[in-house]
């Protein structure tokens, strides 16, 4: 695979990031808070440098099933370039509605939505995994097109997905938001509310939830987050809040069956005979987890942050001038400041000193 479009598009997404960030903070509309920005950040970065490996290992495989089995070769002319992005568009749609339906694939899927905010830092959060099982729905297009025309395409509209997640743009006129995913739609996919649930799955385009009976206009105040929260801001926390409920479901399961059953049953599905879980409360006047960091520590995190996102960018790239023993090896230093920020801003969360400042001190030297 020849490009990385992540790689590619990393000044543009944080130009604009800090264009919404810097209008935000003028207008002081609360829409960014520095504890959940930053563990946005990190899960971000984590998932990005995970995903090098996640994309060379579909790779191969999309490799594989065009050479085997070459039904077409879409993307080599403007009309069938636009097929090739509306099937993607077509099955991102069933993922994203499965993401939310099924128990191990919203496991995979739930660490976008458990920030509490809306912003474009949650944008670019995302699990270690949701990458991976979106290739279980997007293997058909490998019949039809070469795989350094399907991966990158997937990736570029992944990226046009930022857009939508952003409260600064307001309503758009008619004619747009009928067809097109617009910041209305998308606000109302990541709202607890109950009418809200599990609506507006479309990615580019929200004709599919139209089509489909998924589309909700926003009509109400939107409260942002999971019904059940991580409770924390460690990227190791939010990547495996709802994969360690399912594994504990599983190891109390009486039955053999349903300690395999459980992982494809409907989101929230639970073996008989498992402890209860804590009852859920309501998603209306509850506090926002927060963290209150001493200002040395803010302005460390914050001289870190392009030190880890240069990181970031270079083990992304094809052409950086690294081996995959250097990049493995920056990635993992990568990922001890990032644990360094989890810890920091829980042992604040909870009131206590942040037990990380000499792990997060000690890698700042090691990358900058």
């Amino acid at each position: 695979m020849d490009i990385n479009v992540y790689s590619v598009a990393t000044p543009a997404v944080l130009v604009i990031v800090a264009l919404e960030a810097a209008y935000c903070l003028y207008q002081k509309n609360g829409y960014y808070r520095f504890d959940d920005a930053m563990a946005n950040f990190g899960t971000a970065i984590g998932h990005q440098i995970t995903n090098v490996a996640v994309a060379a290992f579909a790779f191969e495989l999309f490799t594989a099933i065009h050479a085997r089995w070459p039904v077409a070769a879409w993307g080599k002319t403007p009309l069938s370039f636009v097929a090739l992005y509306v099937s993607l568009d077509f099955l991102f749609y069933w993922f994203h509605r499965a993401g939310h339906g099924i128990n191990f694939l919203w496991a995979a899927h739930a660490p976008h939505h458990s920030s509490e905010e809306l912003n474009y830092t949650v944008g670019l959060r995302a699990s270690l995994t949701q990458r991976l099982a979106s290739f279980l729905f997007y293997w058909p297009l490998a019949f039809v097109a070469e795989p350094e025309v399907v991966l990158p395409l997937a990736g570029l509209h992944l990226l046009f997905q930022l857009i939508p997640h952003t409260r600064v743009i307001g309503r758009l006129p008619w004619c747009i938001e009928a067809w097109l995913n617009c910041p209305t739609h998308h606000r109302v996919h990541h709202g607890m509310n109950p009418r809200y649930l599990d609506k507006n799955f479309g990615g580019t385009f929200i004709v599919w939830d139209k089509l489909f009976g998924t589309h909700v206009e926003e009509t109400e105040p939107i409260v942002y987050g999971v019904l059940r929260p991580v409770g924390a801001f460690s990227p190791i926390a939010i990547n495996l809040q709802y994969w360690r409920l399912l594994w504990r479901d599983a190891v109390d399961a009486p039955r053999l069956a349903d300690k395999f059953k459980l992982w494809i049953m409907p989101n929230g599905w639970r073996p008989q005979g498992v402890p209860p879980r804590a009852p859920l409360t309501s998603v209306f006047g509850r506090e926002k987890l927060t963290a209150r960091l001493p200002v040395a520590d803010r302005n460390r995190m914050l001289v870190q942050l392009p030190f880890l996102l240069g990181a970031m960018w270079i083990i992304t790239r094809h052409e950086a001038p690294l081996g995959p023993w250097a990049k493995a090896a920056l990635g993992a230093a990568t990922w001890f400041v990032i644990i360094g920020w989890g810890a920091a801003l829980d042992a604040a969360r909870r009131g206590a000193a942040p037990r990380s400042k000499p792990q997060i001190l000690a890698t700042t030297s090691a990358l900058g």
